[in-house]
């Protein structure tokens, strides 16, 4: 297998979010018309959140909304349950640690990719494909709850 450096990512390669529950695909909803072994190639501008990246099926990330929702919603059931409020510990329950400067929750919202990216970071300059470059397997992206998407498997078929 090629390193990632030095291979195009195609239509359905295999992408992760740092703060997503599982792996996830990286798709064209219409080719650009390039193809490497017969599968659409990604350009540079294919990022668009819930457009070209599927979810990652949760999001842990502390920043996220819908997860901090989430983390309420059992407080509140705990508090339900039990009769006794722990508001105050829902940080040191829910929280793991951190990933850099980063909280990270042990309950999971709903993932929906916002993407801050303007662009894929790594592209293979001097080849152009309908005026934007060809994305490389190392490109990464970043999401606005603090999530770095990475390229896992660029898609390609080996051999």
């Amino acid at each position: 297998m090629a390193d990632k450096e030095n291979t195009y990512v195609v239509h359905g390669a295999y992408i992760q979010c740092n703060m997503g529950l599982r792996q996830s695909r990286l798709v064209l909803r219409q080719t650009h018309g390039v193809f490497l072994r017969n599968i659409a190639q990604i350009n540079e501008k294919d990022c668009i959140g819930t457009t070209n990246i599927i979810d990652f099926c949760g999001c842990i990330s502390a920043e996220n909304p819908k997860t901090i929702e989430m983390a309420k919603k059992i407080s509140e059931k705990i508090t339900e349950d039990t009769g006794e409020s722990f508001d105050s510990q829902v940080e040191d329950i829910f929280c793991n640690g951190s990933i850099g400067s980063v909280k990270t929750m042990e309950c999971a919202g709903q993932c929906i990719p916002q993407i801050i990216s303007s662009s894929w970071d790594e592209v293979k300059d001097g080849v152009l494909t309908e005026g934007k470059k060809p994305v490389r397997g190392t490109a990464t992206l970043k999401c606005l709850y603090g999530g770095v998407i990475t390229i896992e498997l660029t898609g390609q078929p080996e051999g």
